[in-house]
């Protein structure tokens, strides 16, 4: 879609930009001047809009488990009693809770199906297992995250 607006940004400058610009404008020559100011610019912008769409394409999985991991963490650390019972209580206890951990695993799994593209299933049935291991994970070491610990 942004290069077909690349597009017809591009035609509409070649043929109402300079009716407008020598109707606005008395001098001929700044006006042939933002024109080609203008015509330099687009290839430009094509450019950076490819090679960003482009890079966010292929590392957008990679990023989706990063942000699903990384927004479980931030989530299950607002609970007010960091223990493994607690936790587990508040989380089983209330279905908002209940949906909000199926949304992180959701993304999570949404991730890996990305990364793996269904290529291979052998491959991808034991990564479809990890889709949990974040929040068992967090709660297991929930114990050993108190700074006040002394080992």
């Amino acid at each position: 879609m942004p290069m077909i607006y690349y597009a017809f940004s591009l035609v509409a400058m070649m043929i109402l930009r300079p009716v407008i610009c020598n109707k606005l404008i008395i001098g001929k020559t700044s006006t042939r001047k933002c024109i080609y100011a203008a015509l330099y610019f687009f290839p430009i912008l094509t450019l950076i809009q490819a090679m960003g769409g482009g890079l966010i394409y292929y590392s957008f999985p990679y990023l989706l488990i990063v942000g699903s991991v990384v927004s479980l963490a931030i989530y299950l650390a607002q609970f007010p009693k960091q223990s493994m019972k607690y936790i587990l209580i508040d989380i089983f206890k209330s279905p908002r809770n209940i949906i909000i951990i199926l949304g992180h695993w959701s993304l999570h799994a949404y991730a890996i199906i990305g990364v793996t593209q269904f290529k291979n299933m052998s491959s991808f049935t034991p990564l479809a297992a990890l889709v949990p291991l974040p929040t068992f994970y967090y709660i297991i070491t929930v114990p050993y995250t108190d700074p006040n610990l002394t080992v």
